[in-house]
């Protein structure tokens, strides 16, 4: 079961044992860990940057953190105007 966990658990985490049965407790004992977590939004601008530097072509319908401009995609999910690197 997908289940938000804090950096503090990772090294000890056994996926296993986030189960439908056991998710419920956790949340009652820690409460909502994605609180908060639309209280900031960042831009996907960077990640985009990486993606085209490294030559990843991003699905279709995903788009810059406006849905348009620079990193607009098309309907090949390639970013716009900017040639893929196996290209």
């Amino acid at each position: 079961m997908s289940t938000p966990v804090t950096w503090d658990e990772i090294d000890d985490l056994e996926p296993r044992e986030f189960t439908i049965a056991t998710v419920p407790a956790r949340f009652a004992e820690l409460g909502d860990l994605h609180r908060g977590i639309d209280d900031v939004a960042y831009s996907l601008d960077t990640l985009l940057e990486w993606a085209d530097r490294d030559g990843i072509d991003l699905p279709p319908g995903r788009a810059g953190s406006d849905g348009f401009g620079p990193h607009a995609t098309d309907c090949s999910g390639k970013i716009a105007g900017r040639p893929s690197a196996k290209e």
